[in-house]
């Protein structure tokens, strides 16, 4: 999870003035990401009896954090600048 905490520090670094709205955003978005993991800590420490209420509880933590980084992203909101693109390399071992 250290790698979601990184892209959501980068992101703050990387507020444009074009988007008013996004230091929000972005509070908001880091606060949901710590409740996703609470709720998954608190899954692995459940009483058994208790096991549906964390079910429900870590899918909707879960969906909560993914529609925010959906809107994060409807209001361009990126977690890299636009001239670093993913240098992908097919392995020898993987080619048919």
């Amino acid at each position: 999870m250290k790698i979601m905490e990184k892209a959501v520090s980068w992101l703050k670094s990387r507020v444009s003035p074009h988007y008013p709205r996004q230091p929000e955003l972005l509070a908001i978005i880091e606060e949901s990401f710590k409740e996703w993991q609470t709720v998954q800590n608190q899954y692995n420490h459940i009483n058994p009896d208790l096991i549906d209420y964390m079910i429900y509880r870590l899918s909707a933590a879960e969906k909560h954090y993914t529609a925010l980084l959906v809107q994060a992203k409807a209001e361009g909101v990126k977690a890299w600048p636009d001239n670093l693109t993913p240098h992908i390399s097919i392995q020898p071992w993987a080619e048919k």
